[in-house]
């Protein structure tokens, strides 16, 4: 699988590639289903918790082929936050 990221996005929220792995990578992992891009693709938000205990959302962007496309990284919003709550009380 290729993962490409938008490293401008990225670097305006001070979020590494490491960090968004992570976050793909965790045990405790919220996914809120987000409408296509532009290009039809489908999309999700994930948040979880960094190895160092950052709560992050992160955006990707399912591509064709095998190509998953991280096109936003950042601390997890206040509407995010009560998501990743509510659910893992579930």
């Amino acid at each position: 699988m290729t993962v490409t990221y938008d490293d401008n996005n990225l670097a305006k929220h001070k979020v590494s590639h490491d960090e968004v792995d992570e976050v793909m990578d965790a045990d405790l992992i919220v996914d809120v289903e987000l409408p296509p891009s532009k290009r039809g693709h489908q999309r999700v938000m994930l948040i979880a918790f960094t190895l160092q205990g950052r709560l992050l959302e992160v955006g990707i962007e399912f591509f064709p082929h095998d190509h998953n496309h991280i096109f936003h990284g950042d601390d997890a919003s206040k509407h995010n936050k009560a998501e990743f709550a509510r659910r893992i009380k579930q």
